[in-house]
């Protein structure tokens, strides 16, 4: 028989958290009013991720409890460096063309993750290593400290880095970390903090900061634009080989550690270390408020990223990552309370699948934003919450998932993420057509499942 559709009660409802009240929700909550068998729960699951046509006489149940509004932690799992073998802070993070994860390492290391298995694929003599690009080639790029070059394959096939350092003028090569590599049609640029630098294939060109002691503190490429930031000067377009100061930019020349995103009507979203978002458009710089304002002030943001829905990423130095929504909306705080290994995150990438891997000081971990499931105990099991898709109505529910099962679900979803098998997932066994949840594949971990609704 088909599971789908089926009714669902009107009273069930699930609603979105505001940012004022996110932590006194995150707290577990454990009533347990029925306890349903896999089928049950199946059925009112997948019904939940259906979208069924209404109707007329749906039963009329009076809920146990009153209806709670919450939201609970999402489904990740951490590695710690044991895992990986590598060092303890992750600075920088890329996906390849075939679905590879890299991870750059403070001991100068470069991690490789396919879904499985780790491999080391570069020990560098350097003494960390800040950042990975990629260009449209595939070609991956290296920032290290004091060196930069790419990733070649060795006559086996490994890869191995090429150093291009000696394409840089002898005279130019005091600098230190590179802490950002982007390849752009103009060339691969390279920035540390004493000299920024051009790679084109067969002319490498170098600028050094304007002002006494400056430093640069920002490349960014938006809409064929390449922006840098300077102290002392502020915010500065390449134009050719020379660097031009843009309208207002001066606002940000107190600033450190800018990432420029294109948001909406010409205009850019900019984040810098310790400070709250700011939109430029060209002329002037204003604040754009979100409803983690006062969160941020507080933790320290460090770096971002813009997501795949229009959202942003910020990374915070001790209240782990920060997701809003394009209009500033708190859409979810991701720190140790959550399920991470620490707070203190230095890195955030979004792979192909919309999943986040986040670096942490002390390991590294992969979060599945977009699940439907949110789970609302770390103990021995977990607490389960489905929202459907509809909006404004949703059926919830809570099960309780054994731990070490939800677990090994999760590595097998990792291992197809990093493979890159999406299309083979959006047609498996447990999916609604049109869902784009796998909430059957999770939910089949579990033979007896305890269902709470409020």
């Amino acid at each position: 028989m088909p599971l789908c559709p089926i009714d669902i009660p009107k009273t069930l409802t699930f609603s979105r958290l505001s940012g004022s009240n996110l932590k006194a929700n995150l707290a577990p909550r454990f009533s347990v009013q029925h306890l349903w068998s896999l089928p049950a729960l199946l059925a009112l699951a997948v019904a939940c991720l259906c979208s069924a046509q209404p109707h007329s006489h749906p039963p009329q149940l009076k809920p146990a409890v009153p209806a709670l509004a919450e939201v609970g932690m999402p489904v990740l799992e951490n590695h710690t460096t044991k895992e990986y073998n590598g060092s303890v802070q992750v600075w920088t993070i890329l996906q390849d063309r075939r679905g590879l994860i890299y991870f750059g390492t403070s001991g100068g290391d470069i991690i490789q993750y396919d879904g499985v298995t780790w491999r080391r694929v570069l020990n560098s003599p350097s003494n960390s290593l800040r950042s990975l690009g990629m260009d449209d080639t595939g070609k991956i790029w290296v920032g290290a400290n004091g060196d930069f070059g790419y990733l070649a394959p060795d006559a086996a096939g490994s890869p191995q880095f090429v150093s291009i350092l000696d394409k840089v003028p002898e005279d130019r090569r005091g600098f230190t970390a590179v802490w950002q590599t982007l390849a752009t049609p103009q060339g691969v640029f390279f920035r540390s903090y004493e000299r920024l630098f051009r790679w084109d294939g067969s002319r490498m060109q170098s600028w050094d900061p304007s002002a006494p002691k400056g430093r640069f503190q920002a490349l960014s490429y938006v809409g064929g634009h390449i922006y840098v930031s300077q102290n002392g000067v502020g915010l500065q377009e390449v134009v050719g080989d020379e660097l031009h100061n843009l309208p207002g930019g001066e606002a940000y020349n107190e600033s450190s550690k800018l990432f420029l995103h294109p948001w909406d009507d010409g205009r850019i979203l900019i984040s810098a270390r310790d400070q709250l978002l700011t939109l430029y458009d060209g002329q002037k710089a204003v604040p754009f408020p979100t409803e983690a304002d006062e969160y941020l002030k507080k933790h320290r943001p460090y770096t971002s990223i813009l997501l795949a829905d229009g959202g942003i990423a910020i990374t915070t130095l001790d209240g782990g990552v920060v997701i809003l929504t394009h209009d500033g909306k708190l859409r979810q705080v991701i720190d140790q309370a959550a399920g991470l290994l620490g707070s203190n995150t230095l890195s955030v990438f979004q792979d192909r699948d919309g999943a986040l891997w986040i670096g942490m000081g002390g390991g590294l971990a992969r979060v599945d934003i977009n699940s439907p499931l949110s789970i609302f105990s770390r103990g021995g099991a977990y607490d389960v919450i489905d929202p459907s898709p509809n909006g404004s109505s949703a059926a919830r529910s809570r099960a309780r998932l054994d731990h070490d099962r939800l677990q090994r679900r999760s590595r097998q979803e990792s291992r197809s993420t990093a493979r890159g098998h999406q299309r083979g997932r959006d047609e498996g066994a447990g999916r609604c057509p049109g869902s784009g949840h796998a909430l059957g594949a999770w939910l089949a971990g579990a033979d007896l499942l305890h269902l709470a609704v409020a």
